[in-house]
């Protein structure tokens, strides 16, 4: 339900009585109603914060409190989940003193919540079978809108590494007033990464021997992302705290530099590596007659492959340190801690040299700097230091190719720790040529319009990486995702073949399909698109002032090659022009090769996308560049009889 037209109006109209500023710091418990938002601060947005203030009490590492009281507007069901609150907590963090109440458009309470009334069970993220995080939940929800709900609650802390974070805004919210104020003994120190904030450094004062850092924001209105702009991450303000020492289940450790952090991982992790006699033995059995140092990784992985399996487990330090290589050996599953710190020790007992490695895996999420140390990391993988190159191996994929790290892992800073500490490594960037598709077809047009078509695809990189998942699935599920990846209307799969490479980042799919309506007969004309699997492009708008940069992310390299029997009795009578449109992030063309003496038209397509990063005012450029792909990949060729 949004709100209505009219009682939009009558909100504008009072706001507009208002000044758009407000003096004070935050809102009064008694000034909850709509009409003291100010204006700007409605206008496109799912929700305001009207209150987000944060006391940390930091009282030495390892131990903080903090206080929190929200005060958030939710005004239409886009942002109805901001009263959904979730409260995680685990074996180094409790929290308590929950209280809470929803209001009216008008400010006028319709509910208190109290400590009781919040259910607490055991959290779920999705991937862990085992942990220890516990959250407590509450549904603060009203059934019209514009309504507002209050939220109070503190969580005592007795282990962490960094503090956390001040995240004052998120998508398509504004922001009224948010503090982060920290307080500390004036001897400590603490330290900051300001993204995206106006206030880089916080307002600092001394009182005897407290000391606060204070944080701030006031009359932020929602955040505007244009399409193909930056990331969220690049947009939206928040303020990265950490301090230079920190504990976690009586295990000290600093961040003052990589290599300190890396220090506190290696000794967590020191002499957790050595395997039994039995594995040993296991190593040399399956490692005889191997020379090559990728030979012997390819067997040791293939082995971790086949006789493990992966299962998250998180329990209190144990998020951070490993299972025993010899555990998990008689387990047979384990974490991508565990299954690393197996691969490392048979690594080892082969003779050779690795590490295990932490990333921050995914798109999402603070992003590894060299500049400021801070543990943004949620996963482990394998480094392999060799003479002549380097070898990551991600232990948590029962299929991957061994020197495959994925498309998740590309890219970005990886930790890699040893008795030396801790040494940032970039992991491997996947260039447009790694991440291939190449397809050639042979396809039969008859006259009445149906076609056979036999189709080979190979995938390579990131764009294998489904196809890799393909293999894996029983008849039933794989014709499905067959017949559901295939842009055609009406056809039927006579026969299919899906596999994946054993030593490389490359599959493939070959089909034979019968299409019972392919080309459109209008007399004595045939009329088909030449792109037979074209998939569907949004147009980019046209926009009035373009004022972000333009992220171009996608990196592949596609070719496409048709080659059309024309029926017999028919001939081309007309031909789309070909087409090369070169770019710095980009290359496309298409090319129609006509053979009257086979009676064959070859259609090549050719797709090339390079990472960059424009400035907006060649959004033009990048505009007509996408824009033009979907009109010539749903080109028409015409057919005539006689």
């Amino acid at each position: 339900m949004k709100i209505t037209l009219r009682a939009i109006f009558a909100v504008l109209i009072l706001l507009l009585l208002q000044s758009f500023e407000r003096a004070e710091a935050g809102i009064k418990k008694d000034d909850i109603a709509i009409t003291a938002i100010p204006l700007q601060l409605i206008l496109g947005a799912d929700a305001v914060v009207r209150e987000d203030v944060r006391l940390l009490e930091y009282q030495r590492p390892g131990r903080a409190r903090m206080e929190v009281r929200k005060v958030i507007t939710i005004l239409n069901s886009s942002g109805r989940d901001h009263g959904d609150i979730s409260l995680f907590y685990n074996q180094f963090s409790d929290v308590s003193r929950i209280s809470g109440a929803i209001y009216d458009s008008s400010g006028e309470q319709i509910r208190r919540f109290r400590n009781r009334d919040a259910e607490d069970r055991q959290a779920f993220d999705g991937i862990s079978i085992i942990q220890d995080s516990r959250v407590k939940t509450l549904e603060m929800f009203h059934s019209s809108y514009p309504y507002t709900i209050e939220l109070e609650y503190r969580v005592d802390y007795t282990g962490f590494i960094n503090l956390p974070a001040f995240m004052p805004q998120s998508q398509n919210t504004s922001v009224q007033y948010s503090r982060y104020e920290i307080s500390m003994p004036a001897d400590q120190n603490l330290d900051y990464k300001a993204i995206n904030f106006e206030q880089n450094d916080p307002e600092i004062t001394r009182d005897g021997n407290l000391k606060k850092m204070v944080w701030e924001i006031r009359n932020a209105p929602k955040v505007k992302r244009e399409r193909f702009g930056p990331a969220w991450n690049n947009l939206l303000p928040y303020v990265l705290v950490r301090s230079d020492d920190f504990n976690m289940d009586r295990n000290t450790g600093s961040l003052r530099s990589w290599e300190d952090f890396g220090m506190w991982m290696h000794d967590l992790w020191d002499g957790r590596n050595e395997i039994s006699d039995e594995t040993r033995q296991e190593v040399a059995f399956i490692t005889e007659g191997y020379e090559d140092p990728h030979d012997i990784i390819r067997v040791i992985y293939r082995y971790i492959q086949n006789h493990t399996r992966y299962v998250s487990i998180q329990l209190g330090i144990g998020g951070f340190q490993t299972e025993t290589a010899e555990q998990t050996q008689r387990n047979r599953y384990g974490d991508c801690k565990a299954l690393t710190n197996l691969m490392h020790g048979m690594l080892t007992a082969a003779g050779i040299e690795s590490y295990p490695a932490l990333i921050r895996s995914g798109s999402r999420g603070v992003v590894t700097s060299p500049d400021f140390v801070f543990n943004s990391f949620n996963h482990t993988v394998v480094f392999i230091p060799l003479e002549q190159d380097t070898v990551w191996v991600e232990t948590t994929s029962s299929n991957f190719p061994p020197g495959y790290i994925g498309s998740g892992n590309a890219n970005r800073y990886a930790l890699v720790f040893n008795e030396n500490g801790g040494t940032l490594v970039k992991t491997p960037d996947y260039k447009p040529r790694d991440n291939f598709q190449l397809r050639e077809a042979t396809v039969h047009l008859q006259a009445d319009g149906s076609a056979t078509a036999g189709i080979q695809t190979r995938y390579g990189g990131a764009r294998h990486e489904r196809i890799r998942n393909f293999t894996r699935l029983a008849s039933g599920p794989l014709n499905r995702a067959l017949y559901d990846d295939i842009s055609l209307s009406r056809f039927e799969m006579n026969n299919h073949e899906v596999g994946a490479a054993l030593l490389e980042p490359e599959a493939w799919i070959n089909l034979d399909l019968d299409i019972s309506s392919y080309a459109r007969s209008m007399g004595n004309r045939l009329f088909f698109n030449p792109n037979m699997l074209a998939s569907n492009r949004g147009q980019v708008a046209e926009t009035q002032e373009r004022t972000q940069a333009i992220h171009q992310n996608n990196s592949y390299y596609d070719v496409d090659e048709f080659t059309y029997h024309i029926p017999e009795g028919y001939r081309i009578e007309t031909l789309p022009g070909n087409v090369i449109l070169d770019e710095s992030f980009g290359y496309f063309e298409t090319e129609y090769i006509v053979d009257e003496d086979s009676g064959t038209l070859t259609f090549r397509r050719t797709l090339k996308l390079i990472p960059e990063i424009l400035p907006p005012e060649e959004f033009g450029t990048f505009r007509n560049f996408v824009n033009s792909i979907p009109r010539h990949d749903s080109a028409q060729v015409v057919l005539v009889k006689g």
